[in-house]
């Protein structure tokens, strides 16, 4: 579908979900699919649950509450995923990079951390960082559902960080 920015406005007040897919192909360096590796010993799994941290995931959720306005073609959007490329860094991805999909709205944030016994294999943990509200330009802190995924992504990348 094509729009422009007001329809995209008429659109958020609906109950329908929108997204964006890049125009980049990014096939570029992928491998070609290979089987699936044996399943972490459980102690491993276990050990990465204990890392999660309440009061580091509320503190994502209340950083992300602090824009105010996460309306997707917004310069508060835009920075509060500045803020999330930062924080993807600062937990160990090898790399960080915003990702354009359209020059009207806020970018993806996308980290990405190798592994060291598989480091051709890729897994996506994705959350959306914008937010909606009857007001969205005024007021759309987005807690609930976009800023507590963000802080569930963020939060497994710093259980991972030195995995």
């Amino acid at each position: 579908m094509a729009t422009d920015p007001e329809g995209i406005y008429e659109l958020n007040c609906l109950p329908v979900q929108l997204c964006g897919v890049g125009r980049e192909t990014r096939t570029a360096g992928l491998p070609a699919a290979r089987p699936v590796a044996a399943a972490m010993p459980d102690s491993l799994v276990w050990a990465l649950v204990g890392r999660v941290s309440e009061d580091s995931t509320r503190a994502v959720i209340q950083r992300l509450w602090d824009f105010r306005v996460r309306y997707s073609d917004t310069d508060s959007c835009r920075r509060a995923l500045d803020w999330v490329k930062t924080r993807l860094a600062g937990l160990g991805c090898d790399s960080t990079w915003l990702d354009t999909f359209r020059p009207d709205y806020a970018p993806n944030a996308i980290g990405l951390k190798r592994g060291t016994v598989n480091p051709d294999r890729y897994y996506v943990v994705c959350a959306h960082a914008d937010a909606t509200s009857e007001t969205p330009r005024a007021y759309s802190p987005g807690c609930e559902d976009n800023a507590s995924g963000v802080a569930a992504v963020l939060e497994l990348a710093r259980a991972l960080a030195d995995v």
